[in-house]
């Protein structure tokens, strides 16, 4: 780690300290005299926001105070609170209820961005604040109301330097903790990066699933829990990502500390293999794994139960071009009853679900209820939400207290019924950004959401393919990352190639028709059938895929040929390239990856 900058808060000590000097820096390190107390992800990073929760965490603090200027900065003048008080207006905190937060929001007329955060302990305390020097500007006044008057507090923070390569190998175990999944959400990023796949993982196991293994799972051994974990998925054949991140998998990893769990899935399943001479309880088919007779009927001797009775509480949804507010909010429906046409108002697919949540609520079950809007930016989004674009934000949601609604409604333009989006109601929408740039989203839209980018990741192919991805010697997490890094400097990173693409290829063959018939098709439409791009993002030097036109000279009159422009630099695509012409090919990218390296 290098350029790392350290930052000591000593109690009444004046803090100094700026929003720039910290701006774009990770954290690596929260130490209490002495004593780490930070919460690294795997990553080994920690969310600025949680150094708050860690201190008030260690110190059990219950007794609540709101922390004011004057308690970050002892003796300050009058006139330095005045001057502070624009810069304070996203610290926010301490309080014993998310309300109180809110309500004090609302006093400092704090940023659109604001999100209220809550402590893990059994009687949460409530906070806010929006950057890195927000969250250590409170954190001193935390120190200077609770701590011991020789307490030190030590910081390790550094620059956040991505290159390029980071855009492509990040770690996919990086997920939204389940306490920071806020309630309207956007996934984007190019095609084929995992942006429903995440839904499942992550909103939906978390939101949704979470309590689908009520059982003792403790007894389990790693084979039975295996098992269970291609129950869980009907007994369909399975690629090693999707093992991984099946609910009981997850469980039962978390249960035992498990840190290397997944070679420990792998050798399970390798040594319990079908082999040629002998039967198993597993079996290769391509890059997934499937699970023979005689594993499923192991799997259904475990009485561990996988089923998920709440599919009233998951909804999903694909906008396209003519989905409406009919559809969605309410309409009016023609229907044709005894050869007569009647018309009905009839409530839209987001309204019903809005109702169900508010039932549940009605009758005291805690429920999370998920509504996934698919290819979100495919639809007039200002005109399929109509007034409800207001109803969803966080403060607007309806709340069941003391057996009544309260919170922001309208009245629904055909029913003319009072309406509001009760506040156990996720939204998460998927966004293809090769379709439209998440720069074009209305912008009422991006102040009500939370924007999540999926990138083409290389790790996460690793994981996916055999033998990290390495096939006859070509690295294909490698080749799938150069490609990329050509279209970025040719187009944009929008339009990257997604990893989902090449998650099925097991033999280079399946890669030949990967790039023939996925790759060169987007990118054909990408370049807008500008051929030469696309030679230049395939490097194809060899004339393999894209070679230059020849025509008959005799088709033109001779004096006429040079007012023709560019007749020899146009270019044709090869649609019949042999397997040895695509290895000549593909040997060719991946020296030059390891010439790279």
């Amino acid at each position: 780690m290098e350029h790392t900058k350290q930052l000591v808060l000593n109690k009444n000590i004046p803090l100094k300290i700026t929003h720039a000097d910290t701006k774009g820096h990770n954290l690596f390190s929260l130490k209490l005299n002495g004593r780490e107390i930070g919460r690294l992800q795997k990553s080994g990073k920690i969310y600025w926001y949680t150094i708050i929760d860690s201190y008030i965490e260690k110190l059990n603090i219950n007794h609540l105070k709101e922390i004011t200027i004057e308690d970050v900065y002892p003796n300050i003048s009058e006139e330095e609170i005045i001057n502070r008080q624009k810069s304070f207006k996203n610290i926010i905190g301490i309080y014993q209820s998310k309300e109180a937060v809110e309500e004090k929001m609302k006093d400092k007329n704090s940023d659109g961005a604001l999100k209220v955060r809550k402590t893990r302990s059994d009687s949460p305390v409530y906070y806010a604040c929006l950057s890195a020097s927000d969250c250590i500007t409170l954190l001193q006044g935390l120190l200077n109301v609770y701590g011991n008057v020789n307490d030190r507090i030590e910081l390790i923070y550094s620059q956040n330097e991505q290159k390029i390569d980071d855009l492509f190998i990040e770690n996919p175990e990086e997920a939204p903790e389940v306490r920071d999944i806020t309630l309207n959400t956007i996934i984007y990023g190019p095609p084929g990066t995992g942006k429903t796949h995440s839904i499942k993982s992550i909103f939906y196991d978390e939101l949704i699933a979470k309590d689908i293994f009520k059982n003792d799972i403790s007894y389990l051994t790693w084979l039975q829990v295996i098992f269970i974990s291609f129950k869980e998925h009907n007994f369909v054949s399975l690629n090693w990502n999707e093992i991984y991140e099946s609910k009981i998998i997850k469980e039962f990893k978390d249960m035992m500390n498990s840190q290397d769990y997944k070679a420990t899935i792998r050798r399970t399943v390798y040594n319990n293999a079908s082999k040629e001479d002998t039967p198993g309880y597993f079996k290769k088919e391509a890059t997934k794994w499937g699970i023979t007779e005689e594993g499923i009927k192991l799997a259904n001797q475990i009485n561990i139960d996988v089923k998920d009775d709440n599919k009233d509480n998951f909804e999903m949804v694909t906008f396209h071009q003519s989905f409406g507010y009919e559809e969605f909010i309410e309409g009016i429906k023609a229907k044709t009853v005894d050869g007569q046409i009647e018309y009905s108002i009839e409530d839209g697919i987001f309204v019903k679900f809005c109702k169900r949540a508010k039932l549940s609520q009605e009758k005291g079950e805690n429920k999370n209820y998920l509504f996934v809007i698919d290819e979100i930016n495919r639809a007039n989004i200002s005109k399929v939400f109509g007034e409800l674009i207001t109803l969803i934000e966080d403060d607007k949601r309806i709340k069941y207290i003391d057996n009544k609604w309260s919170g922001s409604m309208v009245t629904l333009p055909y029913s003319e019924t009072k309406f509001g989006v009760p506040d156990n109601v996720y939204i998460v929408g998927t966004m293809n950004t090769a379709d439209k740039s998440i720069a074009l989203i209305d912008s009422a839209l991006r102040r009500r959401f939370d924007f999540i980018e999926l990138m083409p990741n290389a790790k996460v192919l690793s994981n996916i393919l055999d033998n990290g991805g390495i096939i006859d010697g070509v690295n294909i997490p490698k080749v799938m990352s150069l490609l990329n890094e050509r279209i970025m400097v040719l187009y944009d990173r929008d339009h990257t190639l997604g990893h989902a693409l090449f998650i099925n290829v097991s033999s280079l063959e399946d890669l030949q028709k990967v790039i023939q018939n996925k790759v060169i098709p987007l990118l054909q439409d990408y370049f807008y059938g500008d051929l030469v791009k696309v030679k230049a993002v395939l490097n194809d030097k060899f004339d393999i895929f894209v070679k230059r036109k020849q025509f008959k000279i005799q088709l033109f009159d001779s004096n006429l040929i040079e007012n023709l422009y560019d007749i020899e630099a146009q270019y044709d695509l090869v649609t019949d390239v042999s397997y040895d012409n695509f290895i000549k090919y593909i040997h060719h990218i991946d020296n030059e990856i390891s010439n790279e390296e």
